[in-house]
């Protein structure tokens, strides 16, 4: 059967709908709040990555990073030490002491400094830490170190990576109390730091370490993290931190002059800047300013396996690949590894705990040669200046024979308690107005019982004289006590004086003693002096003595009182150390005076003003520099053509009227401007690659935009220009060998 196709219906033709027919409410915004908040929030993350770039001048092989262990005494800084150094590099150092370096992934390095409690010592820490590890008792709360550490740290530039670790949290015996204390001390914590500051916890202590699952935690999140924003203060100074130091004094100097200046050897990572190659001033926290006599490049004594890998390239021997765990390395030049210290040219060896030796068994045959090294050394083993009778450290001092040894510090146990001394005795509450007097009547009423091995001088004092008189009552006969009761009783009678004389004497004289006290300002304030000197109303000489205090020298004088014992009385200081400002330099002023006498100096100087090159001009100096800079200012402005000479003398107080160019000068000067703007431009587009300038930049510039840039591409451009220079810094430096970079 024949099919037959059947014409298909035309498609009608759409309405389309007017302008006037649509509603406007079906398209707008469901939810305009929730718009707003997500435009906010979208915001607000693309503004976090905007910072003022830095320069990045960690190299390729970077050095480790130091993470400081920061707390109070007894917070658990050495336990947690020992529990990382496990963690990471399989070994246990018993007496960890100076930094720790282990190795953390194939390309990362850590170096960890436990941070005394002084001062001085937080702040050197905080100012080359790279993370910090802030341990708090848990069980306490923040103490006075840690508020004193996170001063220093905001006063140096906050680091970003300073994480909280809270310890002692076995103490708790309640769940609900543990759980608010954590609460409460995060809130604290973010409120001194920032918003959204990491908290670990950490346990109780098993077996000298903390518990590994919570170890394993912390040692993740340091291994992971991102290099740190660098510190101003990084970026600007070449710094070091000392892993070991070598006393290479000869030995003749030392015998001849124990107290002769010595030569030691100083090795550790170089961070920051670069240091000079000859003649670099340190600056060694604690000893003062030295010069460094010759510096050398080392080899790495804790290479990654990045670094081995690059190195094997270069050798031919294969490399490793990844870290293996029988392959974590650890650089712990000043602690003990494995009972064996390297210091110097001497060798510490610990001996294991159950080892034991007799000098006289019969086989000895079975004894290796470390064992009979051992017993060697242990057999007459003495320290220097050490005998049978003791150890004595100083020419007619006491001879020690025994040392007490200290407890360990394991932590705290139990919460801290405030340490107030308590009287056991009834007191009176009532004292005398009297400031610093007690009548003897009061003395003997009053009774009250302490710790004599806790008191002070004043009360040691008191219970010397009440043990002195217990003691009398012990006489041999009743003559003894008799004479020793009459000289009591003149003792006390000239005490009674005494203290009734002090008692009147610190009353004399008040107004004078307030004057001299406080009847003046202090000298030597930077303010004043500013103040004296812009005081019409006296002259500089005039203004210097006040602020040295010179003028009221003599009043002083006047009111001092010679009974005073001296206290009162105004020191001399030598005319050397009246030194108003050291930070003013000081100069050679007779040989100022006669450079500056001469007239070629004055010459010199005159050409840095215009007027000078106007004079110059003048005087018929075709001076081709001078025409050039005066060029442009031609072609801007159109004068008249005359000048006046400030600087003349007064002869020639009449102004001089320049000589007009003629039209040749003023072409030839025009052509060479131009040549010299070309190539300019040609040597700017060249540089110019990345099109900031470019033809769509000029005109949006012709029209009218004054932003040049968005707001992401200042930032963008900011950083392809410092990657574009460490590129070219690298391909130069990049042909020259280690030995020529390092000179």
């Amino acid at each position: 059967m024949e099919q037959l196709h059947k014409p298909h219906r035309k498609s009608k033709e759409k309405k389309q709908q007017s302008t006037s027919e649509r509603n406007p409410k079906a398209f707008a915004f469901a939810r305009p709040g929730k718009l707003q908040r997500q435009a906010a929030r979208s915001s607000d993350i693309k503004e976090k990555r905007f910072h003022v770039p830095l320069v990045d001048r960690l190299p390729d092989e970077a050095p480790p990073r130091l993470v400081a262990l920061v707390g109070p005494p007894g917070v658990g800084k050495t336990t947690l030490l020992k529990s990382l150094i496990r963690r990471y590099a399989k070994e246990t150092i018993t007496d960890p002491q100076g930094p720790i370096t282990v190795i953390t992934s194939k390309k990362q390095r850590l170096t960890f400094v436990e941070c005394p409690n002084e001062l001085e010592a937080m702040v050197d820490i905080a100012k080359v830490a790279d993370i910090v590890l802030l341990l708090i008792d848990g069980n306490y709360g923040l103490e006075m170190e840690t508020m004193e550490f996170l001063n220093i740290l905001a006063a140096t530039g906050m680091p970003g990576n300073v994480f909280g670790v809270l310890t002692h949290l076995d103490l708790f015996k309640k769940p609900q109390a543990l759980k608010e204390a954590k609460k409460r001390l995060k809130k604290r914590l973010w409120t001194e730091l920032y918003q959204g500051a990491h908290l670990f916890y950490l346990s109780g202590v098993m077996n000298g370490r903390y518990p590994d699952r919570e170890i394993h935690n912390l040692s993740r999140f340091l291994s992971v993290m991102k290099n740190p924003r660098p510190l101003v203060w990084r970026n600007a100074h070449p710094y070091t931190i000392i892993d070991s130091f070598r006393d290479i004094t000869h030995p003749t100097k030392i015998e001849a002059d124990p107290k002769c200046d010595r030569s030691i050897v100083l090795s550790g990572y170089l961070r920051g800047t670069n240091f000079a190659a000859q003649d670099q001033r340190v600056h060694i926290p604690g000893l003062g300013d030295f010069t460094v006599a010759s510096m050398e490049v080392q080899p790495d004594p804790c290479p990654t396996p990045s670094m081995e890998q690059a190195l094997a390239k270069i050798t031919g021997k294969t490399g490793r690949r990844r870290l293996d765990e029988k392959e974590k390395r650890l650089h712990a030049p000043m602690s003990d590894r494995s009972g064996l210290k390297i210091d110097g040219d001497a060798i510490w060896i610990t001996k294991e705990k159950g080892f034991t030796f007799d000098r006289d068994a019969e086989d000895d045959e079975d004894r290796g040669e470390g064992e009979e090294m051992i017993i060697g050394l242990q057999g007459e083993r003495r320290l220097l200046g050490q005998t049978d009778e003791g150890l004595q450290l100083f020419q007619g001092g006491e001879t020690i024979k025994d040392v007490p040894q200290e407890e360990e510090n394991t932590g705290r146990k139990t919460q801290r308690k405030a340490r107030v001394a308590e009287r056991e005795g009834d007191v009176d509450e009532d004292m005398d107005d009297d400031e610093g007097f007690v009548s003897g009547s009061d003395g003997e009423g009053s009774e009250a019982e302490f710790d004599e091995s806790k008191l002070g001088s004043m009360f040691r004092k008191d219970a010397d004289q009440q043990n002195g008189e217990d003691d009398v009552a012990f006489a041999d006969s009743d003559s003894d006590l008799g004479s020793m009761s009459e000289l009591d009783e003149e003792e006390e009678e000239d005490y009674d004086s005494d203290e009734e004389a002090a008692a009147l004497r610190w009353k004399e004289d008040l107004n004078g003693k307030a004057f001299k006290m406080h009847g003046r300002k202090r000298s030597y304030h930077t303010g004043d002096l500013a103040r004296f000197l812009y005081d019409t109303s006296m002259t500089p000489e005039e203004a210097l003595k006040r602020w040295r205090g010179e003028d009221v020298d003599e009043k002083e004088e006047d009111i001092e009182d010679e009974d005073d014992d001296n206290f009162f009385k105004k020191t001399s200081r030598e005319e050397e150390d009246l030194v108003e400002d050291r930070y003013i330099p000081e100069y050679n002023y007779p040989d100022l005076a006669a450079k500056w006498a001469e007239e070629e100096q004055m010459e010199a100087l005159r050409r840095k003003f215009t007027a000078a090159d106007m004079s110059r001009r003048d005087a018929g100096d075709d001076d081709g520099e001078s025409r050039n800079g005066a060029s442009d200012a031609e072609e801007d402005s159109e004068g008249d053509g005359e000048f006046e000479d400030l600087e003349a003398s007064e002869g020639e107080g009449k102004t001089k009227a320049v000589e007009q160019p003629s039209a040749e000068d003023i072409e030839a000067e025009r052509e060479k401007n131009a040549r010299r703007k070309e190539e300019l431009r040609q040597r700017f587009e060249e540089e110019d690659r990345d099109g900031f300038l470019n033809d769509k930049a000029n005109a949006r510039h012709e029209a009218g935009d004054v932003q040049e840039f968005g707001e992401d591409d200042w930032y963008d451009a900011q950083k392809a220009m410092i990657q574009k220079q460490l590129d070219i810094n690298k391909e130069e430096y990049g042909e020259l060998d280690e030995r020529q970079r390092s000179a």
